[in-house]
């Protein structure tokens, strides 16, 4: 009777380790920016990392392991000097954060204007921990070129502030 009671222990101890397994393994929040693709479509179904500076981006990033809220912030950087522009830069206006609930996907467009300067950017989605801290991030490299009738204006301005002239 001693070593059936001694199985019965043993099968509840296994079974309550292999609970507490799963229960740690289920992260409650978020855990991580899985992926960020840019795309000229707002579904995301035409990937591309090339677009005419009056064309709008759309970046998606994915979220792996995630529950309940989360705050995300995308932006868009310089990867090159250029015409007003300083590398590693943060275009004005490309900032934002949003907030996203139960959702696996975070969202963010970008309209830059036909005076946006034409070159390469990287567009960076960051995850943020409940004090503002960066947790996890992705980045893309994307390349900007002038539309076709739009003429390449110097000093630039924010997406949205109009002609400098």
């Amino acid at each position: 009777m001693n070593i059936q009671k001694n199985k019965n222990l043993f099968s509840f101890l296994i079974a309550l380790t292999a609970l507490m397994i799963v229960v740690i393994g289920c992260d409650m929040g978020p855990s991580r920016i899985d992926s960020l693709k840019t795309s000229k479509d707002k579904d995301g179904k035409e990937s591309s990392t090339t677009f005419k500076n009056d064309e709008p981006i759309t970046a998606i990033a994915k979220l792996t392991s995630f529950s309940g809220k989360a705050k995300v912030k995308g932006y868009m950087t310089a990867e090159e000097d250029m015409d007003g522009l300083k590398k590693g830069q943060t275009i004005e206006g490309t900032e934002k954060t949003i907030e996203i609930n139960d959702d696996e996907v975070a969202q963010f467009t970008f309209s830059l204007g036909e005076n946006f300067p034409a070159g390469k950017y990287k567009i960076t989605a960051e995850l943020l921990a409940e004090e503002g801290k960066v947790q996890n991030s992705q980045s893309v490299e994307i390349t900007i070129q002038k539309s076709a009738g739009s003429e390449q204006k110097s000093n630039y301005g924010p997406p949205g502030s109009g002609d400098p002239d």
